[in-house]
């Protein structure tokens, strides 16, 4: 038996009357998993699901593992030594998800959607807004992310 779940801990239940109600989806095979899995990163497209093999023995797997080569300066190594307390691949793996995490989260839509929220919070009519909106979209294809970060660090702002 198998169940579906997401990194973030979200667990799906039954919702039909009697017995089962409250209780984990349970899946026959990992195929019938899978399926579900694609249904559910279309409604929670910011989740990332796994498939977990109910009554396994050991720990469940987390991916592929892939054996690394890192050089770093001995002050590097002596941060992430201390950080990993004993640990370095949990370490290392929570720095990715991390980074991916931040990375899958941010777009252009989410910048405008914030550029709206603030043009209302500090009052702009629609056509202002319109205009702000307009001027912050045709800087997408001018200025990269690391020059618009630049600006933005060097402003009053």
């Amino acid at each position: 038996m198998f169940v579906v779940r997401s990194k973030s801990g979200m667990v799906f239940t039954s919702t039909e009357w009697g017995e089962n109600n409250g209780k984990e989806l349970e899946y026959k095979t990992r195929a019938e998993a899978e399926k579900e899995i694609e249904i559910y990163q279309q409604s929670f497209r910011d989740q990332e699901f796994f498939i977990h093999e109910l009554n396994a023995v050991g720990r469940p797997p987390l991916g592929i593992t892939k054996k690394v080569s890192l050089t770093l300066s001995e002050e590097n190594w002596d941060w992430l030594d201390e950080k990993a307390e004993g640990n370095r691949s949990k370490l290392l793996r929570e720095i990715v998800w991390n980074a991916l995490g931040n990375e899958s989260e941010w777009d252009n839509y989410a910048c405008l959607g914030y550029a709206i929220l603030g043009a209302k919070q500090v009052g702009l009519n629609d056509e202002q807004t319109k205009k702000l909106v307009r001027s912050i979209y045709s800087e997408f294809d001018m200025v990269g992310v690391d020059k618009a970060n630049e600006i933005y660090r060097e402003s009053d702002y």
